[in-house]
């Protein structure tokens, strides 16, 4: 099944890692949010758990070693074309996670990836997914 023009919903899975008052951001490197900044995640692999894709999306994106934590929320990203046909579905399920080990480096379909002050990240070009991310962690007081 393709990401592009699916046939069903693709399960994604992300990482809400926070590090004092800053979150991990990776900018996307590819569609549909090529070029935006959003927590580092991607497709849920067949046979694995929630978890451990979480762990592994954010190893191959960020270079680091996390341990995953509860589910930190449900999103969806729904793209249509201009004729009104799905380009994307996205079901994401967020995670928190806390980096236990190795240095920031962006992977092959990131561009970059970095801290950012939870503060600072509102005037990042940032997807919608992690606009609602700043606002929960906002109300929550940032704690996790």
């Amino acid at each position: 099944m393709g990401l592009i023009y699916p046939e069903t919903p693709i399960v994604g899975v992300g990482g809400v890692v926070l590090k004092g008052d800053a979150i991990l951001l990776v900018k996307r490197g590819q569609a549909p949010s090529k070029g935006f900044w959003g927590v580092p995640g991607g497709c849920l692999e067949l046979g694995e758990g929630l978890k451990e894709g979480v762990a592994r999306e954010i190893l191959e994106e960020c270079g680091i070693e996390v341990e995953v934590g509860d589910l930190f929320d449900v999103f969806e990203n729904l793209v249509y074309d201009e004729k009104r046909k799905v380009q994307f579905h996205y079901i994401i399920l967020d995670y928190y996670a806390r980096h236990v080990s190795g240095e920031l480096r962006a992977g092959s379909d990131a561009d970059d990836c970095k801290y950012i002050p939870i503060k600072e990240a509102w005037d990042y070009p940032v997807t919608p997914g992690v606009r609602e991310i700043l606002k929960r962690l906002q109300l929550k007081g940032n704690e996790c």
